[in-house]
């Protein structure tokens, strides 16, 4: 293998884990080795809501710790999203800031076989002051549906704050996979 080939290698693993912002989703191994083998395209969530509250003062608090209290965010959150009904993505999300309202700003990643899906994303639990109303359904669910199109090749964003869900056109994935090094790899061996 000539110099040039490896550093051409090195600069595209560089590029892959310098361009990593999104997680990639915890689908199983075997289901996204399935999908991936297939034709098959990408679905990034991105989830933006800066209106979380802070969890109440717990009204039985010994007078000592009631004078330490301090207002915080919820210990986590829940964010859920299925294509036809099959969960492609389960992940605890966790509040920051200084104080109320607290920020929940992340994003994933998955791979989804091609065509068009009824998408529902079910973001549950930041909302605590929605926790403490009595109902007989969850009122901290927020559930939201819409159809995404998937092209073999390209990603499909979701754009959502809990309360509303937006879908952008299709465009070319441009992430290097280890896949793409390898099948460079085996292009480069094979001239």
């Amino acid at each position: 293998m000539k110099i040039e080939h490896i550093v051409i290698i090195f600069c595209i693993m560089l590029t892959v884990l310098g361009c990593a912002k999104k997680v990639v989703a915890n689908i199983s191994e075997s289901r996204k080795a399935y999908i991936t083998s297939q034709p098959h395209g990408w679905v990034e969530v991105e989830l933006f809501d800066d209106q979380i509250p802070s969890i109440e003062k717990p009204k039985d608090l010994p007078p000592e710790e009631a004078d330490k209290w301090k207002p915080s965010p919820p210990s986590s959150c829940h964010l859920v999203v299925y294509l036809n009904s099959e969960k492609f993505l389960s992940e605890d999300i966790f509040p920051y800031g200084d104080s109320p309202p607290y920020i929940v700003e992340t994003g994933f990643r998955f791979p989804a076989p091609i065509g068009v899906f009824s998408l529902q994303v079910y973001y549950m639990g930041c909302d605590v002051e929605l926790v403490k109303e009595e109902s007989s359904l969850d009122p901290s669910v927020r559930k939201l549906s819409s159809q995404i199109e998937i092209i073999e090749g390209y990603v499909t964003t979701v754009f959502t704050t809990g309360d509303s869900i937006k879908i952008d056109p299709p465009r070319e994935n441009e992430v290097i996979t280890l896949d793409d090094v390898y099948k460079q790899l085996k292009l480069i061996n094979n001239e």
